[in-house]
């Protein structure tokens, strides 16, 4: 069917089952014994579809056949999987929703809410993180887990990128009315860093809300750094250059050299959620953790956010070790510009 992309159709009077086939073939496929170390490990995921009433013609075959080698493949690869009812109604259901998001943007069902990040010392906010919603008109309002990995998918990430941007400026425009020196945080996807017009999207939302750059921080996760090109790091440059913040996202979670650190022109790390919940529990390897991404912190003269603090316990642990700002439930859920006014106009964080 393609370069990597075969069909397999059994036919025949002996009902011979096919995940047995399924099972020889992945099997035929592991690299006989002394081929481990010729670097070439072939797989396969396979999608099984049985013929029946339902399927009107071979094309309807073959499109449960894919709907299954997708599951297969979210299972891991080298692996099988055989199409059923529930697999085919979340793949029509999913189709469905890809369609729906091709028309949010422009039909203005996206919306934005902002989650404080405040100075751990006095409780003041001292930015807020943009956050993207969908509010879906027959679903109600989805948060990101449900549609960014769709977006991402799909390449439709860039046009939401583009209007939180524009929006999240816009909104610290507002509330720096009330507020002069507390500046807003956009999640910017990999996909996004990799587009020469990221400048020209930035600097133009910037200078449309009348906002001064350095009120303005990019966050990237680590992953999608390390994974970036000269370009995109010349990119970022420029953009540092202009004066826009840039935040390393999840901190912590991308098993990566430290040497990188010395390349990306951060101003901030956000200490990974997953290091401060265990804060909880006492775990001593935690607290480490977050102390060392501390001092690597002001070792590169780099602002450091802990993410993720919703208790008493995780905000007296993370004020001890030292870090100057936090984000989480404990000083303020996501919520509407509206909601965030107050607390932006001296209310602060209930220590």
């Amino acid at each position: 069917l393609g370069g990597d992309e075969f069909a397999v159709l059994v036919a025949g009077d002996r009902a011979v089952p096919p995940e047995r086939l399924a099972i020889r073939l992945l099997a035929a496929l592991e690299p006989l014994p002394g081929e481990e170390d010729l670097g070439v490990h072939p797989s396969a995921s396979i999608g099984i579809a049985e013929y029946g009433p339902q399927h009107a013609s071979h094309t309807d075959l073959l499109r449960d056949a894919d709907i299954a080698m997708y599951a297969a493949k979210a299972a891991g690869k080298a692996a099988y999987r055989t199409c059923t009812p529930q697999l085919r109604e979340s793949a029509v259901s999913r189709a469905e929703l890809i369609a729906d998001l091709r028309r949010a943007v422009d039909e203005g069902q996206l919306l934005m809410e902002f989650q404080p990040i405040v100075d751990l010392d006095t409780g003041a906010v001292r930015s807020a993180e943009a956050l993207v919603r969908w509010r879906h008109p027959r679903l109600g309002v989805l948060t990101p887990a449900r549609f960014l990995p769709l977006a991402e998918e799909t390449g439709l990430i860039v046009a939401i990128d583009r209007w939180v941007i524009h929006e999240a400026c816009r909104a610290a425009a507002t509330w720096r009315a009330h507020a002069p020196e507390v500046t807003v945080a956009v999640n910017i996807a990999a996909a996004h860093l990799c587009r020469p017009d990221l400048i020209a999207t930035v600097t133009g939302a910037v200078a449309a809300a009348g906002l001064p750059p350095r009120a303005l921080t990019l966050e990237l996760t680590e992953s999608a750094l390390i994974e970036g090109s000269e370009a995109v790091l010349d990119r970022l440059s420029q953009l540092r250059d202009l004066g826009i913040r840039i935040a390393i996202d999840d901190f912590g979670t991308g098993y990566s050299s430290l040497s990188y650190l010395h390349r990306i022109p951060a101003t901030e790390l956000k200490i990974d959620r997953s290091f401060v919940s265990r804060l909880d529990a006492g775990d001593s390897r935690a607290y480490a953790t977050v102390e060392m991404v501390n001092r690597l912190a002001g070792a590169f003269d780099l602002a450091v956010v802990a993410e993720g603090v919703e208790t008493v316990a995780q905000h007296a642990a993370v004020t001890a070790i030292g870090c100057r700002q936090g984000q989480g439930w404990r000083y303020g859920r996501p919520a509407a510009l509206t909601d965030l006014l107050p607390a932006l106009s001296g209310a602060g964080a209930d220590r």
